[in-house]
């Protein structure tokens, strides 16, 4: 049964237990951070909504290392859902429209901030991998969605396992699940570890 790592949250996979297979989805706006050791058969994924989530990546480290782990024997992966361009092209006359025409300048503000966000979640997971120093990998990209013309989400699953996997990665446009992964927060967090996790 695979552990299911919703936004804000991070998970351990390994071969020991039954928790091997790490799934996430709904990455719209989001960015994943996968990570494989082909030696021990160990996985995490991390699944981040906000620079302040990344925060947590330190904690994640501790724990590889508490479970006695090489970490320069992991390569990393980055996903993002939504391409960049199609954000800025899409929120720009969102922000105009809602300030033009609906007068709702709290809208307006969401929708020309939104770009900017996800640059910086970016930018400050490059900063917490080069802070931590544990990692010996830069990350690779598996690109964003290529649904609904780049507007649709992505979904990854990570398998534990000795052989070199790369991450498996969807994109969607719309599932019954995402309910059960989308726990936007307004308040900004350290990502969590999710239940069931190694």
């Amino acid at each position: 049964m695979p552990v299911d790592v919703i936004t804000n949250e991070y998970a351990i996979g390994t071969l020991n237990d039954g928790d091997g297979v790490l799934h996430t989805q709904y990455i719209g706006t989001c960015t994943a951070l996968v990570g494989r050791d082909a030696v021990s058969g160990t996985v995490f994924l991390c699944h981040l909504n906000t620079p302040r989530s990344i925060l947590a990546l330190p904690e994640l480290v501790v724990q590889l290392r508490a479970m006695g782990l090489d970490l320069s024997n992991f390569q990393l992966y980055k996903l993002g859902g939504i391409h960049p361009m199609y954000m800025w092209l899409g929120s720009l006359p969102m922000a105009v429209l809602g300030w033009l025409w609906a007068h709702e300048p709290g809208f307006a503000a969401i929708c020309a901030l939104l770009p900017f966000l996800f640059a910086l979640t970016r930018l400050s997971l490059r900063y917490q991998l080069w802070r931590t120093g544990a990692f010996t990998h830069r990350p690779r990209s598996l690109g964003y969605c290529r649904k609904r013309l780049g507007l649709g989400r992505t979904r990854v699953t990570v398998v534990a396992s000795r052989k070199d996997l790369a991450p498996r990665v969807e994109s969607y446009a719309d599932d019954p699940r995402d309910d059960e992964f989308a726990t936007w927060t307004y308040k900004w967090t350290k990502m969590r570890k999710a239940a069931n996790s190694a």
